[in-house]
């Protein structure tokens, strides 16, 4: 259970003076930190996401030492299309890196990397591009789209019927704890984005999935000159539609890809009753697992 301080507080946005990443952070409350944070949300989602997350791992008086950090992807939410006009997994993560090394006091700051769904991709091309001082992974409710996935193309050309496909995928995905709240903050956000330049991005991260994946989780499981630990966090199996909700004890597809490649240093944890978002659903079993991998480091 996590070791709570006795107040709580709300993540302060800011932008990144070097890459135009708007983000939300502790700082307001952890300025003095040893350790940073990075969390990447998923396809179409956004920073907001996080902010239940960020509170409960900033109230554990096992991490008063760390800075948590939830960005923006460029065209989503707070982040401008303007500074990446091409998205794509790797550019994503180029950009992530270099505010990684913005908010890095020394050259060799120990920094974990936690991303859901497409964002475990980021977190992952993150790590391939500069695996140097990162020391932990955190894969929350990940998906593989395969060794030869097949090109993505949007289920319509009119931007009214592709909406509505989203909002209906969106709410499928959603379980029976996640929060009203949160159902009318996803909706909102997706109702704002630009769909046609997330789909770039989506259409990228699906053929990352075949150029990449196992190639990096295999960089990950040598460690690169340094041991790294993964966490997987999982509520579900499958991806869109065809997600299903996972029980202890199971055992989906991408763990086992993720467990094969990684080695001693994997661990997992399944978020039963969760939907797509267990760090929303089952925000307090995600904060003590999380917390627990941490406080492990």
């Amino acid at each position: 259970m996590a070791s709570l301080r006795s107040f709580s507080f709300s993540p302060t946005r800011q932008t990144s003076p070097a890459t135009g990443l708007s983000y939300l952070s502790s700082n307001s409350i952890t300025r003095n930190y040893n350790k940073l944070c990075i969390l990447i949300h998923g396809w179409a989602c956004s920073a907001q996401d996080y902010i239940p997350l960020i509170s409960a791992l900033s109230a554990s008086t096992l991490l008063t030492d760390t800075l948590f950090v939830a960005v923006d992807l460029p065209g989503h939410d707070h982040t401008p299309q303007s500074i990446c006009p091409n998205p794509t997994v790797s550019a994503c993560a180029r950009l992530v890196n270099d505010l990684r090394h913005e908010l890095s006091p020394t050259a060799d700051f120990p920094t974990t990397i936690i991303g859901h769904s497409m964002g475990c991709r980021i977190t992952l091309e993150v790590f391939s591009q500069q695996p140097a001082n990162i020391n932990g992974i955190v894969l929350l409710d990940g998906s593989w789209y395969g060794p030869a996935p097949k090109d993505y193309k949007p289920k319509s050309v009119n931007a009214v019927e592709e909406l509505q496909n989203v909002l209906n995928v969106f709410d499928t995905m959603m379980g029976p704890a996640t929060p009203e709240v949160f159902k009318k903050q996803v909706q909102q956000h997706l109702r704002a984005i630009d769909l046609d330049y997330a789909n770039q991005l989506r259409r990228d991260y699906i053929a990352w999935d075949g150029k990449r994946m196992e190639e990096v989780l295999g960089m990950v499981g040598r460690g690169i000159g340094h041991r790294v630990r993964v966490l997987v966090i999982q509520g579900t199996e499958g991806y869109g539609t065809k997600r299903r909700s996972l029980k202890k004890g199971q055992e989906s597809p991408w763990m086992a890809l993720v467990k094969s490649k990684v080695g001693d240093g994997y661990a997992s944890v399944i978020v039963e009753g969760s939907g797509h978002w267990p760090q929303v659903d089952k925000l307090q079993e995600v904060a003590d697992a999380i917390e627990t991998f941490e406080s492990e480091a």
